[in-house]
């Protein structure tokens, strides 16, 4: 046989009510010497609420108003099987609920939750091939303020180059004559409020702007515009490309943009820098297809970590290089004896 006996705490709001019936059944007893102490049995119940007081009939009642007075009420009930003893029985009241009060969040209990929101986000992109931003920038609505500023940034910037990515495919990447025609037209005030309307465009590398100005395509088809805002961006951080592109977070296309205007000849001899790690080779001669994949296999085997695209046909092809790290190396690189 096996005798399983659970231990349960019980609640405080009973454990003061049972000591009142037993403080008053104490202060009862010292008042009547007459009666011996263990005629009077006090058991208490608290899994089911309730008190129960064996007591002689002649002071049942005496004993429930002694109760009454000191705030316990009774009932005294008939014991089975004899007249000698009555009980006298005490329901104990429920604990009395406080109000809740709605503890406020740290802002560690904001950022754990913004933490499992964000694995909850990825996680739903990568089932489904939802936006992973769009559910990230859609869960922590209202938490900025535990959100730096960089990182809301961020996301914001992320979820505008998500929405952008539905109308790049109507627009064809900028080329270098677009970003020439927009730093001559430049003036600063197309867009009111930016942080380089005083900037001069011939601060920046003309293909860092035109990095900049593919990249803000999303937000406008004037390259006017979309130079300006990439002026207010590297205004404000030199670098806020290249941390966009070192996150994987652009396309090639934007990389390079159009550079089919980028050298006005050929440069079958080498590859071209755009500055910022970027080069490029353009192959304009007829069968020059083959070519241009040669000229791609023989950047990755000199430079294996360097971003490679081939573009362009038969007719006209092109080689697209990034590596910023290794641009030396990409800069010795020769086609002539291909």
């Amino acid at each position: 046989m096996l005798l399983l006996i659970e231990a349960r705490p019980v609640p405080a709001h009973m454990q003061r009510s049972q000591s009142a019936v037993d403080s008053a059944v104490d202060a009862y007893r010292s008042k009547r010497p007459d009666v011996k102490p263990s005629k009077i049995f006090v058991k208490h119940h608290p899994h089911r609420g309730e008190t129960t007081i064996r007591v002689p009939t002649e002071h049942a009642r005496r004993l429930a108003r002694h109760l009454g007075k000191a705030g316990v009420s009774s009932a005294v009930l008939p014991r089975p099987g004899t007249k000698n003893y009555k009980t006298v029985s005490i329901q104990h009241d429920a604990a009395e609920i406080a109000p809740h009060a709605e503890r406020k969040p740290t802002a560690g209990d904001r950022l754990s939750w913004l933490h499992r929101h964000v694995v909850r986000a990825i996680t739903r992109s990568v089932s489904s091939g939802a936006s992973v931003f769009h559910n990230l920038r859609r869960t922590v609505a209202g938490q900025t303020e535990c959100v730096p500023d960089e990182v809301f940034d961020l996301v914001e910037r992320l979820c505008a180059i998500e929405e952008g990515e539905s109308m790049r495919s109507l627009k064809g990447p900028w080329g270098m004559a677009d970003v020439k025609a927009a730093v001559a037209a430049y003036t600063g005030k197309r867009i009111e409020g930016g942080k380089g309307d005083k900037t001069d465009p011939s601060k920046f590398p003309l293909a860092t702007l035109l990095f900049g100005m593919n990249v803000e395509q999303e937000h406008t088809d004037c390259p006017n515009k979309a130079l300006e805002i990439t002026i207010d961006h590297l205004t404000e951080n030199p670098e806020y490309y290249k941390i966009l592109d070192d996150a994987g977070l652009v396309d090639e296309s934007d990389r390079f943009g159009d550079s089919t205007d980028v050298s006005p000849g050929e440069n079958d001899d080498g590859l071209l820098h755009l500055g910022g790690g970027k080069f490029q080779a353009w192959f304009s001669k007829a069968g020059h297809r083959r070519t241009a994949e040669a000229a791609a296999d023989r950047v990755r085997r000199t430079v294996p970590t360097a971003r490679v695209v081939v573009g362009g046909d038969d007719s006209e092809s092109h080689v697209l290089v990034h590596d910023p790290a290794n641009a030396v190396a990409l800069g010795n690189i020769h086609f002539m004896d291909l």
